[in-house]
């Protein structure tokens, strides 16, 4: 399964967003999903698409999934070695209204 993602912010200041879609091998759509994070940078967009594409690939049991963005800083975060991912999800943990959030890859 592929997973295309995209965060997208109109105006300044900047209300932003995110889509994404699941899609086949072949191309053919499966599963989408958008949503309003209001004031907000296209970073934090673009990585909020990551983690709501995640958790709807785990809650669909999809195990396999290829991820595919227009964010090269997104890609870069994401391919890092070392504690780069660490520091990633700490800070999305720090803006995280939630006291804990799995998160499964």
């Amino acid at each position: 399964m592929i997973l295309n993602i995209d965060g997208s912010r109109i105006g300044n200041p900047s209300t932003s967003g995110f889509r994404g879609l699941i899609r086949k091998s072949d191309g053919a759509w499966e599963h989408s999903f958008a949503g309003n994070i209001g004031l907000s940078n296209i970073l934090h967009a673009e990585l909020l698409t990551v983690y709501h594409g995640l958790v709807l690939a785990w809650e669909l049991d999809i195990k396999e999934l290829w991820c595919y963005s227009d964010s090269k800083i997104v890609i870069k975060l994401l391919s890092d070695h070392g504690n780069t991912c660490a520091d990633f999800l700490a800070k999305f943990g720090a803006r995280n209204p939630e006291a804990y959030s799995p998160i499964a890859v």
